[in-house]
């Protein structure tokens, strides 16, 4: 069902409290903020004039905390203009947050309270004609209206003279000790966007302030504050670029040297260059250093040995259990068969952790097996049909249906065989077991400016976490059908992976794209696919 659809049904729905109505009021102004352009006029004007209507039902702390979370959104002017006709205490998330165009803040603002434009007059990150049009009230916001027909007595002055007078002379008898400089908590880790133009639009995880405006494509001047040369020329061409540098200006959070990872995004429709989406992280503090992959206190020899000591053992348990249900020494009963396939099954499952535990040991030490690569490369679309063919069982087990779709004359990628073999498996089967039952999951395989793409929905289980909790969870959901060693460990391991291959791995809002790189047009045999 589309949100659009979602949004008629809720206008359409009864409210025969204040906590229905409560309910209804926060999911309407969740849908039309995520939603944005894509409803039509006639839907945004009857959800905002029901958001009018309702607003003062809906108890403060309700409405407050949607504006805490419609401040991570980029939300239209519309919904500013909503909540700054709010009290401050509402208002606040969304109003020192939202990022709008210059001619929207200066359309709106004079419509506003004196408390709400009190509140964005805080804000440094504002464009200047705004800044310019809130500066023009002076002190007229601070003044509170008095009452209609009230008169000030001339005691009343004198007595706002007089406690005047003590707080300035309490000042001047008690100078105020200087603060100490408290160094601002270093910041590590933030996701961005950027605009046709280069220029950055949008940030999560970091002060907007000092970033959003940042140019991509203009090279910073030898110790300047900037991109590289790396950046603005990946920009010029439209093309994927990997640690970057950037030098932010201040002394913030966000302040000193970063390095910017980055894909370039293009229109589905019409293939028109529409801007950038990447990462930036702090020198020697990315998520995929090999040291992060098995800790500080492990020992990668340490662990190679013990998966080498662990996988004799269990390569017997389940050379066995293949021999029972397969029926090699004889009849068995329908029982004996079935506990040998589940013994089977827990040992393929306890076999993927060994060998994660030793694609990361091998990956910390260096000694990544490397193997000789065709010249015409290696047929990605028949990995991929191979991998959902061996992972039938698991997806039945789970109920999970794939929907596998594939681009037409696909190139060939420029990584060796195992490799693309280990990251396709892996990146599908972590898909498969954290899907529910009756779960359909779209895979999709193409080619694409920054090379060949490999796409997996997201499982609904982890929709709505971001890609630092992705990476940071140790696992979800009831257990049993957990990832062994935790989403976020199973996700580094395939992004060190591909980024040893040449490739990246993006956390999307909806999907998983593994991006590899792709051989020559001539030098593949590339082959028509339904």
């Amino acid at each position: 069902m589309r949100f659009d659809d979602r949004l008629d049904t809720l206008l359409k729905q009864s409210a025969p409290d204040r906590e229905a109505k409560a309910a209804l009021w926060v999911q309407i102004a969740d849908i039309v903020s995520q939603e944005g352009n894509r409803l039509s006029s006639a839907q945004q004007e009857a959800a905002f004039e029901r958001l009018r209507a309702w607003r003062e039902q809906v108890p403060a702390a309700r409405r407050r905390a949607t504006s805490l979370t419609l401040s991570s959104y980029p939300v239209s002017p519309e919904m500013v203009d909503l909540f700054a006709q709010d009290s401050p205490q509402v208002a606040a998330p969304l109003l020192l947050n939202a990022q709008l165009p210059d001619a929207e803040w200066v359309r709106m603002i004079p419509g506003w309270p004196p408390t709400s434009r009190a509140l964005v007059r805080q804000r440094r990150d504002l464009p200047e004609e705004t800044l310019r049009l809130l500066g023009a009230y002076g002190t007229v916001d601070f003044v509170l209206p008095a009452e209609e027909g009230a008169t000030e007595s001339p005691e009343s002055v004198i007595q706002i003279r007089d406690l005047v007078a003590r707080i300035e002379a309490y000042r001047r008898d008690h100078p105020p000790t200087p603060a100490r400089s408290v160094e601002p908590d270093r910041l590590e880790f933030f996701r961005f966007e950027a605009g046709g133009d280069g220029i950055i639009n949008w940030v999560e995880g970091a002060p907007r302030g000092p970033l959003i405006g940042i140019s991509l494509a203009e090279m910073a001047e030898a110790g300047g504050y900037g991109v590289d040369g790396q950046a603005a020329g990946a920009c010029r061409q439209r093309a994927q670029f990997r640690d970057a540098h950037l030098e932010v200006a201040g002394s913030g959070h966000a302040s000193g040297a970063w390095l910017l990872s980055a894909n370039p995004l293009f229109n589905r429709e019409d293939g028109r260059f529409i801007g950038y989406r990447g990462v930036a992280k702090r020198p020697g503090t990315s998520p995929s250093v090999n040291s992060k992959l098995l800790g500080e206190s492990l020992s990668a020899d340490s662990v190679r040995q013990l998966t080498h000591e662990l996988r004799t053992p269990l390569n017997a348990i389940r050379g066995f259990g293949e021999m029972i249900e397969s029926r090699l020494r004889g009849p068995v009963a329908q029982h004996y068969s079935d506990m040998a396939r589940r013994i089977v099954n827990d040992a393929s499952r306890l076999m993927a952790v060994i060998d994660d535990l030793d694609s990361a040991a091998r990956l910390e030490t260096g000694d990544w097996p490397t193997a000789s690569l065709p010249e015409e490369g290696i047929d990605l679309e028949d990995i991929l049909n191979g991998a959902v063919n061996d992972l039938r069982p698991l997806s039945e087990d789970h109920g999970v249906n794939i929907r596998l779709s594939i681009g037409r004359n696909v190139p060939h990628v420029r990584v060796d065989s195992a490799t693309c073999q280990r990251l396709v498996a892996r990146l599908l089967s972590a898909a498969i077991e954290l899907a529910r039952q009756g779960e359909v999951l779209a895979v999709h395989l193409d080619s694409g400016i920054a090379g060949i793409v490999f796409q997996v929905d997201r499982p609904s289980r982890i929709i709505g976490l971001s890609a630092e909790q992705i990476v940071a969870t140790a696992a979800v959901g009831d257990g049993v059908g957990d990832l062994p060693l935790g989403l976020g460990f199973t996700v580094r391991l395939i992004e060190a992976i591909s980024r040893r291959a040449g490739g990246s791995l993006e956390i999307g809002r909806e999907r998983f794209s593994l991006i590899l790189p792709g051989v020559s047009e001539g030098a593949a045999e590339n082959k028509e696919s339904g």
